[in-house]
């Protein structure tokens, strides 16, 4: 099935937002997302154009190309389930269930990558910064306080397909 290529003024990156408690989506365009000023939030992650940023707690940003050293497949799965529920600790059962990845059902598994995350952020468990943490019942959450992006491709209908849905 061919794709439809994208015109430069044509919005193919959905981009989405959290900040001060608040989600946003856009559909920008390349130019648009190029133009955006990756450090007016706490952690930026662009899937399409491979650029990380994280601004830890002292100010100081981590700049990564493409991925995070040390945060594969499953931590990274665990990453994007957390910035989908800011604020809201998340139990290994709940995170298996939202996944369907039955690995992250026991606490070592979820606190093994918790670690990874904390490593590539810069975080602290004594003092978290993006990641929180609840012993009993052990849960975990994204910071209710810190801002994220994420920026992710959007592939558009052939002509073909589009007229199918008519």
């Amino acid at each position: 099935m061919p794709e439809k290529q994208n015109r430069p003024d044509e919005p193919t990156y959905l981009v989405t937002t959290y900040r001060n408690g608040q989600f946003t989506t856009e559909h920008l365009t390349r130019t648009e997302v190029l133009a955006l000023d990756h450090s007016d939030v706490d952690f930026h992650l662009d899937d399409v154009f491979g650029h990380i940023r994280i601004r830890t707690e002292d100010g100081d940003t981590i700049g990564y190309q493409v991925e995070i050293p040390g945060v594969g497949k499953t931590t990274r799965e665990l990453l994007l389930v957390l910035m989908g529920r800011p604020g809201e600790l998340l139990s290994p059962l709940k995170l298996a269930r939202l996944t369907g990845n039955t690995w992250f059902k026991t606490k070592n598994n979820v606190s093994g990558r918790l670690v990874k995350l904390r490593a590539a952020f810069r975080d602290n468990a004594q003092a978290p910064w993006f990641f929180i943490t609840r012993r009993v019942p052990y849960s975990i959450a994204w910071s209710a306080g810190r801002s994220f992006r994420h920026i992710e491709h959007i592939v558009l209908p052939t002509d073909e397909e589009a007229k199918g849905e008519q």
